[in-house]
Parts: structure tokens; C-alpha cells; sequence
């Protein structure tokens, strides 16, 4: 008995490792087999099928909306931050409702919710697909923002979907309606310089993961999207140059040991920020994003009879190498300063921080 024990003790490792082995490869085929059914089975939408999608004057939120309208062929409800914009505008001609929407006003919210409700009962529609996409970035260290804009950016990109997606519970329960939330590659990692972006990218998606677990047993799905980076083809940096003079009158009001800290730092970053805002859509020039990889993610993540968790786009080489790099880096220090290498900002001087200290 004794020599059994022995023998089972010196097998212990082997069949520790065995053990292992077959949990990994039991993980692995039962991913694969998740994957390949939620890709190869699909929603049928029927025709009274609704799909409502917020921040839709430019960008992804107007490429959905033609998408859904042009090739899934629902009644599409699009909500924009001004009804008349060029987008809106544009929508409609498709035969778009659209519907105007402030994420950082409750009113706004509540108009808005009260509206999609009255849209679907009195046409006799099902609301099928809740699209959670608008969103607001503003380039600029946080103590350097003042409060109010760092509250518009979290009420807009987290505070106010949820408490639209809140009104439009009931209808969401008994519609059976697929939540997706449009998230960020900040949701994973929050950048310098977009402190508030960042801490309300990741707090959508942690929003987003207990959501899909918790309504997942009444037949709801909820489904989050990281479809990459595209600023140049949307207006989410939309009127830099207001939030830009903000900082400066505040930064203005603060003590002169503290202007001579930050120094040539501030106007030089806020200067590139300026020149970088340039390249991002006005409300005025709406146009579908021309990004296969984004459109075709986005179309599973609304007709996937089971849906992935995330759907991640690496649609940039570049973002895609740091964020695996930043995994495996051993220790803070050095992942802080690739991130710093990362986002090719103005850099704060060594010399310029000494001269400060003297």
C-alpha cells in the first residue's frame, strides 16, 4: 500500500500536467466551437424590425445608420446632436427618422427616450437593436481641464447612455432588444491626455460586461465594440478650439508657480492639438467610414444569433503592436513610457523642469 502511494505521489506532477493539458484543450475546442457558432448562425430581422443609434451627424453612428437602413433593411431611428445638421439632413433623405439628443442634458435624454418609445408603439414596431455610439473626446492633460468639461465628457460617453438605455428598459425586456455599446481601444487603457475619455471608455465597458451577465437570462444580448480609431472621419474631437480656450482662461487663473511649471509644455501641446483637430470631420461633411474590417465587425455584432463578448477591430498596425506590447511588459515604468512614445505628444523637458525647481 505503502509503495502504491509512493508510486501515485512521484505520478503526481505527471498527472498534474496531464490534468492541465487536457483543461487547456478542452477551452480551446470548446472556444473554437464558440466562435464558429456565433459567426455561422444569424438573426433574421423581420419587418417590423426597429434599430434606434445615437451620435449619428457623422462617422461610425452615420455609417450604421445607412448600413442598417440600406442593407439590413430596418426602420432605423437615428438620434444627432443637431436635427439640422448635414447628417441629419442626409438620414432623412434615406427615409431616416432622426431624432435630436444631448447626452449631457437629462431633458434631452428623456425627450429623446419618451420619443423612441411613441415611434415604436405607434408604428407597430419592434425594437430590435439599441446602439449606444455617441461620444465625445477632448485632447488635454486633466488638471489642466476645467471641471465642467471633464463632467460633459463622462455624462456624455457613459452617464448618458446609461440612463438612456435606463428609460428604455421596459421596452428593451419585452423586446428582447440587443444592446451594443460602441467602446474604445481606451477602454483597455487609458491614455495620457485623455484622462475623462478614458476613465468613461472603460467604465462603458465594464457597464457593458455586467450588463450582458445580468440580462442575458430574460433573452437579452449586450454586446461591446472596440471599432478602432478614425477621429479624421468623425467629429468626436468636435469644437476643439472652444475646449482648447477653456483651458487657457482657466490655466490663466492659476497661481504663477504653477503656469511657470507647465510653461512652453501647455501652448505647445495645446498648439499640436489644435493642428491635429484639423483633420476631423465637421458636422457639415458627413460620409460613410471606408473601413471593411470596422463595418463587417459591427454587422456581427448585430445579426450573431450568439454574439461575442467584444468585437475588437485592430484596424491600425501601430495600435495594435502596443497593446500587445503593453501586455507583456514586466513593470509600470517601462509601459509608461511606451505609452508616453505611443501618442507622439509634445514632450514636457527635462531642462524645462529643472529650471522650475530652481
Amino acid at each position: 500500500m505503502y509503495h502504491l502511494y509512493s508510486n501515485l505521489k512521484a505520478m503526481e506532477p505527471f498527472l498534474r500536467s496531464r490534468g492541465l493539458l487536457y483543461t487547456l484543450g478542452s477551452a480551446a475546442i470548446l472556444y473554437i466551437m464558440k466562435r464558429y457558432y456565433s459567426t455561422s448562425a444569424t438573426v433574421g430581422y423581420a419587418t417590423d424590425s426597429a434599430v434606434f443609434i445615437t451620435g449619428c451627424d457623422t462617422g461610425l453612428g452615420y455609417s450604421m445608420a445607412v448600413y442598417c437602413k440600406e442593407t439590413l433593411k430596418l426602420s432605423v431611428i437615428a438620434s444627432c446632436v443637431n436635427q439640422n445638421s448635414a447628417g441629419a439632413q442626409n438620414l432623412n433623405k434615406l427615409g431616416i427618422t432622426v431624432v435630436e439628443l444631448d447626452l449631457g442634458n437629462d431633458t434631452s435624454i428623456t425627450n429623446c427616450a419618451m420619443f423612441v418609445e411613441e415611434y415604436v408603439r405607434n408604428n407597430e414596431l419592434k425594437l430590435k437593436v439599441i446602439i449606444n455610439n455617441a461620444a465625445l473626446m477632448t485632447f488635454g492633460e486633466f488638471d489642466w481641464k476645467p471641471v465642467d468639461s471633464v463632467v460633459k465628457e463622462v455624462n456624455v460617453n457613459l452617464l448618458g447612455p446609461i440612463k438612456l438605455t435606463k428609460f428604455l428598459m421596459n421596452l428593451i425586456l419585452s423586446h428582447h432588444t440587443r444592446i451594443v455599446n460602441i467602446c474604445s481601444h481606451c477602454s483597455l487603457e487609458t491614455l495620457p491626455g485623455l484622462v475623462p475619455y478614458g476613465l468613461s471608455k472603460a467604465g462603458m465597458l465594464a457597464w457593458t460586461n455586467g450588463l450582458r451577465t445580468e440580462l442575458d437570462k430574460y433573452g437579452v444580448k449586450v454586446v461591446a465594440v472596440i471599432p478602432g480609431t478614425f477621429y479624421t472621419q468623425s467629429s468626436i474631437m468636435s469644437d476643439p478650439e472652444y475646449y482648447i480656450s477653456q483651458m487657457k482662461k482657466d490655466m490663466s487663473l492659476r497661481a504663477a508657480p504653477i503656469q511657470a511649471l507647465y510653461g512652453e509644455y501647455f501652448h505647445n501641446y495645446l498648439n499640436y492639438v489644435s493642428s491635429i483637430s484639423k483633420y476631423s470631420v465637421s458636422l457639415d461633411k458627413p460620409a460613410c467610414i471606408e473601413d471593411d474590417l470596422v463595418m463587417r465587425n459591427i454587422h456581427h455584432a448585430l445579426v450573431d444569433s450568439n454574439p461575442r463578448a467584444l468585437y475588437q477591430c485592430n484596424n491600425v498596425f501601430r495600435y495594435k503592436f502596443y497593446h500587445f506590447i503593453f501586455r507583456l511588459l514586466p513593470c509600470s515604468y517601462f509601459k509608461d513610457r511606451l505609452i508616453i512614445y505611443f501618442m507622439q505628444m509634445p514632450v514636457y523637458r527635462n531642462d524645462e523642469k529643472n529650471h522650475n525647481e530652481n
